[in-house]
Order: structure tokens, then C-alpha cells, then sequence
């Protein structure tokens, strides 16, 4: 059996496939593409049995044709108010075309039974190539997100595959484009998470930052930057000491720095949460989906953004329904509990809250998702 694994262009996009490859029980020679430039560099942990890894710099041409159409695409659409949806149609259209063309022009005779691509469903230029000699393509999640269709519905594009698996039910985004492909198979990195064995003893906890724009997600810097003031001043006072996890494309790093600068015991961790083997007190986190990994270890996570009703206007991922609401509030994934508060609260209470947290990740994202995936294969 051969398989292809295809990245586009963000090195993240394997956090959710290897761990599947690492623990699968079935053979198989394994091919990882990462295509653009930026993914070149990069050092990747991979799975060394049976793989070998193909940089798209193998076909520096098309890699950079696909950059800049990406580019052409992205600078219409942000300064077209024309006739919009009409020009923005054509223009995709004609993408596709040009890359259809462009893709006979590459020499790969590699065949594959199967090539995984994830969420970013763009045929590029060598994916068209490598699709016309694979006998099946299975579409598979970036992440361990749970992308609803709780707030505005996305305009998606819909590209052959016969599976399009996912990590659960209520990952809703896709219907009904891909319902008949659909698979809920759970979540390979949480399978991981769930089986590492905590180092215990350590008075420590986890903060997870976030880009805060008002407009998408209800709540701003200013706000946070004085929220994390608050915890790390709580965690000095109380002999805490604190990992903080950034998001990787949050362009005011510099700024969350400025604060964590004032406190000792601060640590900026970068690697991946679903590795995670400390036994923290709790993770308080500004809206993300970074905290699943830590909760599926039985550890307390608590989204203490500073909401205000003002920005609940048109938000795309929130409601205030009352109070802020989003759709790991609503599947009692995430309490949404203010620091001030969480001070007054007993631990008896937070217990609570997280024995009912855990249950509900349990029932959402449910486990053996290896054995699921292994079956697909095997009876395709």
C-alpha cells in the first residue's frame, strides 16, 4: 500500500495526520509532499519507517505560479466592489483552468492508493497531478478544531474525494456539501494526548493566548493585555509558575511579551499541545480550540476573555445569549468564567466543572479514531 500525504502550505496541517501514521497497524510506504516555499526549511518530525519527503522546490515553477495566484486571487477580492460575487466567480474559474493546464506539465509518475489532503481544499497545480494517479483521496481535518455552523455558513468549495473524514458529529461546517462523504472517525491527536503520562507535582499552569480582534471574536487587546496582568500577578503571589502559548500567527507577540516581561517564572513554550506532559492546575485560554488537547488530560480549562455585549453585533463565531456565547460554551466543552471570578469559586466547584467538561469531551470526540481510520482504508 502507498500513501501520499499532501501539505500545502502550513507545517501544522500534520499535527492531525501523524499521529495516525505513527500508531497505525496497517504497512505502508509513505510519501510527505510539502509544497510551498515556506515549508522548505522547516524542521518536521515524520514518521522515519517507510517515508520519504518531497519538497514542492522539486518543482520551484508551479510552486511559485501557485503562490502567485493565491496572491492575484486574495488582492482582487479585498479591492473588487464590482460586481463582485460575478468577477470573483470568473476569476476562480479561470485559476482552476490555468491550473488544470499547468498540471500536465509535470513529470511525477509516482502512484498512489491513497492521498490525504487536509481542510485547505485549493487544487493546486502538483495536488491535480497527484490526484490523476491515485485510485482514492480522503480529505482530513488541519486540527482538532470543531468548526460549526453556529455562527455565519461558509461559501465552500467542493473538490472530489471519497471520504472526507472528521474528528466528530458536531463538526458541522462541511454539511451539507459533503454529506455523503462524510466519516466521523474522532481525533488521531487526542488518541496520543490521552495515553501520555503527566509529570506530577509541579505548581504550574497554562495560559493560551489569541489574536483579539473585536470584529471576529468579541473582545480586544487592551482588554486582555490586562487580563493576563491579572493571572500572572495571581500566579507570582501564589508561587505558580507559568507556560504561555501564543498563537503562531498573532502579530502582536511583542505586546503579550510586554506584560509577561514584568514576572518571573514566566516560560513561552512553541510545541505542539497535543505533546503536552505536565499536569497543570489549570489553563485559562483567550477563545481557541487549543485548549481540546488539554482537556482530553483531565486538566481544568477555562476561556477568560474579557467579552463585551457592544462587539456581539455581527459576530461571526459568537452570540450573547445571556451572556457571550459560542459553540464550546454550548457543548459544555468551555466555560466562559471571568478571572475575578474564578477567584471567589470553591475547589470543589471547579471540580465539578471539570469532571462535567471531560465528559462532554469524551462523548464529543470519541476515542479509537486509529482503528476507524485503518477500516476506511482496508475496505476501500
Amino acid at each position: 500500500m502507498k500513501i501520499c500525504v499532501f501539505i500545502n502550505n502550513s507545517a501544522g496541517e500534520l499535527d492531525w495526520i501523524i499521529p495516525y501514521l505513527e500508531l497505525s497497524d496497517l504497512e505502508f510506504e509513505l510519501h510527505i509532499i510539502l509544497y510551498q516555499k515556506k515549508l522548505w526549511d522547516k524542521k518536521i518530525d515524520i514518521p522515519t519507517k517507510n517515508t520519504s519527503v518531497i519538497f514542492g522546490s522539486t518543482h520551484k515553477l508551479h510552486t511559485n505560479i501557485d503562490f502567485f495566484l493565491d496572491n492575484l486571487f486574495r488582492k482582487i477580492n479585498r479591492y473588487n466592489v464590482l460586481y463582485k460575487e460575478k468577477t470573483m466567480s470568473l476569476i476562480s474559474f479561470l485559476i482552476k483552468k490555468i491550473r488544470f493546464i499547468l498540471s500536465h506539465t509535470i513529470k511525477h509518475d509516482e502512484k498512489y492508493d491513497y492521498i490525504f489532503r487536509d481542510y485547505n481544499l485549493v487544487d493546486s497545480i502538483f495536488l491535480l497531478k497527484l490526484l490523476r494517479n491515485t485510485k482514492s483521496c480522503i480529505v482530513f481535518p488541519h486540527s482538532t478544531a470543531l468548526m460549526t455552523n453556529f455562527g455565519k455558513k461558509p461559501k465552500l468549495n467542493h473538490v472530489e474525494c471519497k471520504y472526507f473524514i472528521e474528528n466528530t458529529i458536531y463538526h458541522d461546517r462541511f454539511l451539507p456539501l459533503y454529506k455523503k462523504e462524510i466519516r466521523v472517525v474522532g481525533c488521531p491527536p487526542l488518541d496520543k494526548v490521552r495515553s501520555i503520562k503527566l509529570l506530577k507535582g509541579k505548581k504550574k499552569i497554562l495560559v493560551i493566548t489569541r489574536n483579539c480582534d473585536e470584529k471576529f471574536f468579541g473582545f480586544n487587546y487592551d482588554d486582555s493585555f490586562k487580563e493576563l496582568d491579572k493571572i500572572l500577578s495571581w500566579a507570582n503571589h501564589n508561587n505558580y509558575s507559568v507556560d504561555i502559548k501564543h498563537h503562531p500567527r498573532d502579530s502582536r507577540v511583542k505586546e503579550w511579551r510586554k506584560v509577561t516581561d514584568c514576572y518571573e517564572g514566566i516560560n513561552e513554550i512553541s510545541h505542539n499541545l497535543a505533546e503536552n506532559n505536565i499536569d497543570y492546575f489549570v489553563c485559562f485560554c483567550f477563545y481557541t480550540s487549543a485548549f481540546i488537547p488539554i482537556l482530553a488530560q483531565n486538566i481544568l480549562c477555562l476561556d477568560i476573555s474579557p467579552y463585551k455585549q457592544i462587539y456581539f453585533n455581527k459576530l461571526p463565531y459568537h452570540k450573547w445569549v445571556d451572556g457571550p456565547t459560542h459553540e464550546f460554551r454550548q457543548l459544555d466543552l468551555l466555560p466562559i468564567i471571568e478571572f475575578d471570578v474564578f477567584l471567589t469559586l470553591s475547589s470543589d466547584y471547579l471540580g465539578t466543572v471539570l469532571s462535567d467538561q471531560h465528559l462532554s469531551l469524551e462523548k464529543i470526540y470519541m476515542p479509537g479514531s486509529i482503528a476507524r481510520i485503518d477500516e476506511l482504508l482496508v475496505t476501500l
